[in-house]
């Protein structure tokens, strides 16, 4: 194949809906998805947005029918606010020095050439790419210090589609380590086009509206074995790497099999609406941890071996492996349960509106980010963290939650009046939409007033805690 450029059917946002859709699954032909130089190759990721929402409903749907419907708004707003987060903080800051350092490695150090334009090459690094994810999610399984980033992806104890948007944005720096001596043999570009369809493949296998798929189960990675993966029944702990395939995890000895139900979340409990604690709480612990021991031995193993490892367990000469974990009681019911039960519909609902806002206004974000000004840049992630973080109190239902809301809604209705009054167009948030964005505002203001003024938010958390 000897070519520079596509035009074709594949390439971009160009490319038709079916096309689009087969990226979801990895089923694209190589030579409409290879290009030469790194600036040539689609956001694929900000693509498939409008395929994440079908899917997402589309499960709901199927989930419905068979009565075993598990999407919380709890869980699936700390799920897509954390994919959120992460990508604002990997496009703007983590991927850009990334692929620069990529970029300058292959450029001055790489060891041989490989045809960019081949097939060869274009499946070559289709296995490469995964290999090394395997070896990227092994390790953030069983190193406690990268474990701390991974942990956020695990800590939804409903699973379903919107759990694969759940990501930690520390985690990258941890991934960019371990990918780099890709640099020294992968052309950039076909790094840049596997990374994202590797990505891409893993949100539909984040489901249990998808059983067994015969014969496929021995080669790729499937539903049934990432929901091994997720589980938190001793089983199912460090088992079912693969990005794509399955193959690694059967030659390395990881591979585990679906028996009994799947429990999930991780093995201790972390329950919070706030993402950005989601985020970060395993660093605090960790260091907790890390000052209390004494050893510099001890220390070291606390952040680079396993996350189940205690100085006190290696005394008693036991491994991590060795230790008992809690078992899962059947039949299976949410730890959670129990603060879920007097949830609040109507605050539910008026999160989904406010977070469908936030939505609009963070896809919109990524198509403009590059004609923002900086400060039209900073102001929009000022206001799209503090709607992360004020919805997540909202959902937690704590007693000051209406004062954050009037504040926030207050801030964007005066921020719209002065690009109004001044002739100024919003620069996040297209005309046609600004009139349905303006009538969620004015309504959750005079919402939060009123709850404020009443004095009603937080009344089922001191409930719940008589109960308790």
């Amino acid at each position: 194949m000897n070519r520079t450029d596509y035009k074709g059917t594949g390439k971009g946002t160009n490319a038709s809906a079916l096309v689009k859709l087969g990226r979801m699954f990895y089923a694209i032909h190589p030579d409409s998805h290879t290009h030469q130089h790194v600036h040539q190759v689609p956001d694929y990721v900000v693509d498939a947005f409008p395929f994440f929402t079908a899917l997402i409903v589309l499960e709901f749907v199927i989930m419905l029918l068979k009565g075993k419907n598990h999407h919380r708004i709890f869980y699936i707003f700390t799920n897509v606010s954390g994919g959120m987060i992460e990508q604002i903080f990997n496009k703007m800051f983590m991927k850009p020095f990334f692929f620069l350092l990529y970029c300058y490695l292959f450029q001055h150090y790489r060891v041989c050439d490989l045809p960019w334009d081949s097939v060869w090459t274009w499946y070559f690094v289709f296995l490469t790419v995964d290999f090394f994810y395997y070896w990227f999610h092994r390790a953030s399984h069983e190193v406690n210090i990268i474990w701390c980033a991974h942990q956020m992806h695990h800590s939804s104890e409903d699973y379903n589609m919107t759990t694969a948007l759940r990501q930690s944005f520390i985690q990258s720096q941890f991934s960019s380590i371990i990918y780099l001596p890709m640099s020294l043999f992968i052309p950039p570009s076909l790094f840049l086009i596997h990374g994202q369809f590797n990505l891409l493949y893993q949100f539909w296998i984040h489901t249990e509206a998808v059983e067994k798929l015969g014969p496929l189960e021995y080669i790729l990675n499937t539903a049934s074995h990432h929901r091994v993966h997720h589980g938190r029944n001793p089983y199912c702990i460090d088992k079912n790497y693969g990005g794509t395939l399955i193959i690694w995890d059967r030659l390395f000895g990881t591979f585990g099999e679906e028996k009994e139900e799947v429990a999930y979340g991780l093995v201790h409990e972390q329950l919070t609406a706030n993402p950005f604690k989601l985020q970060v709480h395993h660093f605090y612990e960790l260091m907790k941890r890390f000052m209390r021991l004494q050893k510099w031995s001890d220390k070291l193993s606390c952040l680079f071996r396993g996350p189940g490892w205690m100085a006190e367990c290696e005394k008693e000469g036991l491994t991590p492996e060795q230790m008992e974990l809690p078992e899962v009681e059947h039949p299976i019911v949410p730890r959670d349960v129990k603060h879920f039960e007097m949830e609040n519909r109507l605050e539910s609902l008026y999160v989904l509106f406010n977070f469908g806002v936030a939505d609009i206004m963070v896809q919109e974000f990524f198509a403009r980010r590059m004609d923002l000004s900086v400060s039209a840049l900073y102001t929009c992630l000022a206001y799209l963290f503090g709607t992360f973080t004020s919805l997540g109190v909202v959902l937690e239902n704590r007693w000051y939650w209406p004062l954050l809301e009037v504040v926030r809604c207050s801030a964007m209705i005066a921020g719209d009046a002065y690009l109004t009054l001044n002739s100024l167009s919003n620069p996040v948030i297209p005309d046609i939409m600004t009139m349905g964005v303006r009538a969620i505002n004015v309504m959750s203001l005079l919402a939060s007033l009123y709850v404020l003024l009443t004095g009603k938010a937080g009344r089922h958390v001191q409930q719940q805690k008589k109960v308790d």
